[in-house]
C-alpha cells in the first residue's frame, strides 16, 4: 500500500521499480491500531530520465475491517 503513496509523489511513476518486501534494504514494521511503518526504496526515472534510487518513509494506518488506508507520514529523499 505504500508504494501507491510513494508513486503519487514520484515525476514518472510508470518507470517505477519497487523491490520485494524481503529484500535488502526493505524494513516494515507494525506500531499497533493498524499503523504501519515502511523504510524501502525506488528506482525510478527522475525528470532528466534517468534512472535513480530514491530512499523513502511511510507511515500508514488501515480503517479496521476496510481496504481503505491513510497517509499519517511520508519523507522522500531527494
Amino acid at each position: 500500500m505504500s508504494q501507491s503513496f510513494v508513486k503519487q509523489r514520484l515525476k514518472a511513476p510508470a518507470s517505477a521499480d519497487f523491490p520485494y518486501v524481503t529484500d535488502d534494504g526493505v524494513k516494515t514494521s507494525y506500531r499497533g491500531d493498524c499503523t504501519h511503518e515502511v523504510l524501502a526504496y525506488v528506482d525510478s526515472q527522475n525528470s532528466f530520465g534517468a534512472k535513480i534510487r530514491t530512499k523513502y518513509y511511510v507511515k500508514l494506518k488501515n480503517q479496521k475491517g476496510t481496504d481503505d488506508w491513510r497517509l499519517l507520514d511520508i519523507k522522500i529523499s531527494e
